[in-house]
């Protein structure tokens, strides 16, 4: 009955949605778009910050971190002294390895 009314207008065939589908994605997708950057806006600097903390905190305490490596090398600096105490007590081993 509308479309005799309204020159150029054509009903939609049952089972589907009248009018562009893109009207209705795109105030959605603009009024998402809008939330994120008011979001990012507000909260950006505060996460910009945890996240260096963050990475901060991991390479000091990390598994591979300052203190763990420093760790490792004052061991490896202990079993070359022990190495080196070994060496100075054999001093025969030395001589024989020599040759």
């Amino acid at each position: 009955m509308y479309s005799r009314l309204v020159p150029g207008f054509r009903r939609a065939p049952l089972g589907t949605v009248q009018g562009p589908p893109t009207v209705a994605r795109k105030g959605l997708k603009n009024s998402v778009e809008e939330r994120a950057r008011n979001i990012l806006g507000h909260y950006g600097r505060h996460l910009l910050i945890i996240f260096v903390v963050v990475l901060v905190v991991h390479d000091i305490f990390g598994p591979h971190g300052y203190l763990v490596m420093r760790r490792k090398q004052q061991e490896i600096q202990k079993v070359n002294e022990q190495i080196d105490s070994s060496i100075r007590k054999t001093p025969r081993l030395n001589r024989t390895s020599r040759i």
